[in-house]
């Protein structure tokens, strides 16, 4: 599975019914589920064993899938 260090996200403008930590998907920001149905966009993060990134970075490369949940491991 893919670790992460997610950094400060902002709130994202829409709505999901997929549980929290489902990975909704983007090209430029990591789209993520949050409590009550709200997203959260982050735009930085760092694998584990590796440097900091910008989630665009992280998504040109090994890219988290929609559907991925993110989580306790």
């Amino acid at each position: 599975p893919l670790r992460l260090i997610l950094f400060p996200a902002r709130p994202g403008q829409e709505r999901t019914e997929q549980p929290p930590g489902s990975v909704l998907g983007s090209l430029d920001v990591l789209k993520v589920a949050a409590g009550e149905g709200t997203v959260v966009e982050v735009r930085e993060v760092q694998p584990a064993g590796k440097r900091r990134m910008s989630a665009a970075e992280l998504l040109r490369g090994r890219r988290p899938l929609p559907g991925d949940r993110l989580g306790p491991g």
